[in-house]
C-alpha cells in the first residue's frame, strides 16, 4: 500500500504541531499509562450497576477482546499488508520531527494503539454507569492516544482510521456476545 499525497499532506499538518510540553503529554498518551486507569475506572463503574459475576465476565471478556484485537493488528494486519511506518518511510523519515519516541516495528497498517483504544472504552461504557461528560472524557483519551500515534511519527491517518474502525467492530461484535453471556438487569439470582 502505498503513500498518497493527500495522506502525506494531512500527515504532515498533523505532525507538525510541535509546541512546548506537547512532546512530552503525547509520549505520555502513547504509553500504556492512560489505559490502565481508564479500563480501572470504567471496571470500577461497572462493578456499581452489574452483579460481581458480571463484572468478572466483562472483564474476561475485554481482556479476551484487547488480546484479539492486539494480535490481530501485530501479527496479522501489519505483516500481510507490509507497509512501512512513516518514520522508516526513507521519503519520510528525514522530515520527521524526533521527540525521543522510538520508531516501533517496521509496519504500520494498521494502528494497534488506535485498534486496542477504541476497542477497550468501545466495549466497557456500554456496561458502565457513566454521566455524559465521564463517557466524552473516555472517547477524548482515545482521541488523544490516536492522534499521539500521527503527532510523533508512528503512524499515518489511515493507519490510525482503519485501526479504530477494526477496534470499533470488533467491540461491537463482542458487546453483542456479552449481552447474551451476562445476567439480566432484574433478574432474580438463585441463592
Amino acid at each position: 500500500m502505498n503513500l498518497g499525497p493527500l495522506e502525506q499532506q494531512i500527515f504532515f499538518i498533523l505532525h507538525g504541531f510541535n509546541l512546548p510540553g506537547l512532546n512530552q503529554i503525547m509520549m505520555f498518551f502513547s504509553g500504556a499509562t492512560p489505559w490502565l486507569p481508564l479500563a480501572g475506572f470504567l471496571i470500577w463503574k461497572i462493578s456499581k450497576v452489574k452483579s460481581r459475576r458480571d463484572t468478572l465476565i466483562l472483564f474476561v471478556m475485554c481482556l479476551m477482546l484487547l488480546a484479539l484485537v492486539d494480535t490481530s493488528t501485530s501479527y496479522f494486519f501489519k505483516n500481510l499488508v507490509r507497509r512501512l511506518r512513516p518514520c522508516k518511510m526513507p521519503e519520510l523519515k528525514n522530515q520527521i520531527a524526533q521527540f525521543g519516541q522510538a520508531c516501533g516495528g517496521k509496519w504500520g497498517f494498521f494502528s494497534s494503539h488506535a485498534a486496542n483504544s477504541v476497542a477497550l472504552v468501545s466495549f466497557l461504557i456500554p456496561f458502565a454507569a457513566l454521566t455524559r461528560l465521564q463517557a466524552s472524557l473516555a472517547f477524548l483519551i482515545v482521541i488523544i492516544v490516536c492522534y499521539s500515534r500521527i503527532y510523533l511519527g508512528v503512524h499515518l491517518p489511515l493507519d490510525i482510521v482503519v485501526g479504530c474502525i477494526w477496534g470499533g467492530a470488533l467491540s461491537a461484535s463482542w458487546v453483542w456476545i456479552a449481552k447474551q453471556s451476562i445476567t439480566a438487569p432484574n433478574a432474580v439470582l438463585p441463592n
